[in-house]
C-alpha cells in the first residue's frame, strides 16, 4: 500500500528536494522511512534500511549530482512545517524535533542552554525527517492473545527491541489502530482509547499518526 504519509509532506519540502522525491516511482517513495537535510550539504535518504543519495537523477550508492539545500531552505521548510507559527511548536523545539502529520522533524543545529538544559536554537542547520510506514496486521496476533488470555496477574505487555526499529512507530501504533477500528466496528463507528506515558512524546507521536491515517 501507498505510503501516504509521505506525500502529504512532499508540498512542505524544499523546492529541489520534492522535485527530486517526485521523480521517483511510487513505490519506491513509498519505501523510503527518513529524508536527511543538511545546510550546504548532500541530501540523503534511507530506503529499505539502507542510507543513499537524493540525485537530481533518483537515487543513487554514488554522491553525484546530488541534491542540496541551503540555509534559506531550512528556515523557510521549517516555516512552512510549522504552519507559520514555529512560536506554537515552541516546546517540542526545545526539546530537538517537530511532530506533524505522522511524521518526526528531529532539529539539528547551535543550540542555547539554560543551567546546562537545552532551551532551544540559535540556529538550525539539518533536519532529519522520520517518516513510519505501515504494516498492515502486524499486530493482530498480540491482540488475539490479549483477547483470549487477558493479562495475566494484572500486568502489561512489555515490547524490547533496539532505537530506531518501530516499536512506537509500528508495533504499538498498530496495535493502537486496530484496537479503534475493531472497538468503532462494534460501537456503530465510534471509538475512544486513552493513550497515557512518561513523557507526552510517545503520545503525541501516536496521535499524529493516527491523524494522518485519519482516525
Amino acid at each position: 500500500m501507498e505510503n501516504t504519509v509521505i506525500l502529504k509532506i512532499l508540498d512542505l519540502l524544499p523546492t529541489k528536494v520534492k522535485n527530486a522525491l517526485n521523480r521517483l516511482s511510487c513505490e519506491t517513495l513509498s519505501a523510503i522511512s527518513e529524508v536527511r537535510m543538511r545546510s550546504s550539504n548532500v541530501t540523503t535518504v534511507t530506503l529499505n534500511g539502507e542510507n543513499l543519495y537524493l540525485c537530481d537523477t533518483g537515487i543513487s550508492r554514488e554522491p553525484v549530482r546530488c541534491v542540496r539545500v541551503s540555509s534559506d531552505d531550512i528556515d523557510e521548510f521549517i516555516y512552512r512545517l510549522c504552519g507559520g507559527s514555529v512560536y506554537s511548536y515552541e516546546e517540542t523545539v526545545k526539546r530537538g524535533y517537530i511532530t506533524k502529520n505522522g511524521f518526526r522533524a528531529g532539529l539539528c543545529g547551535h543550540i542555547l542552554s539554560k543551567n546546562g538544559e537545552m532551551c532551544g536554537f540559535t540556529q538550525i542547520s539539518g533536519i532529519n525527517l522520520r517518516i513510519p510506514n505501515h504494516f498492515f496486521g502486524c499486530s493482530k496476533p498480540l491482540l488475539r492473545y490479549i483477547a483470549k488470555n487477558g493479562f495475566a496477574g494484572g500486568g502489561g505487555i512489555l515490547v524490547i527491541s533496539p532505537p530506531g526499529t518501530g516499536k512506537t512507530s509500528v508495533y504499538i501504533r498498530g496495535m493502537v489502530e486496530e484496537f479503534l477500528r475493531q472497538r468503532a466496528a462494534s460501537a456503530g463507528g465510534q471509538a475512544a482509547l486513552l493513550l497515557s506515558a512518561y513523557t507526552n512524546r510517545a503520545v503525541d507521536e501516536l496521535c499524529a499518526m493516527l491523524e494522518a491515517i485519519e482516525l
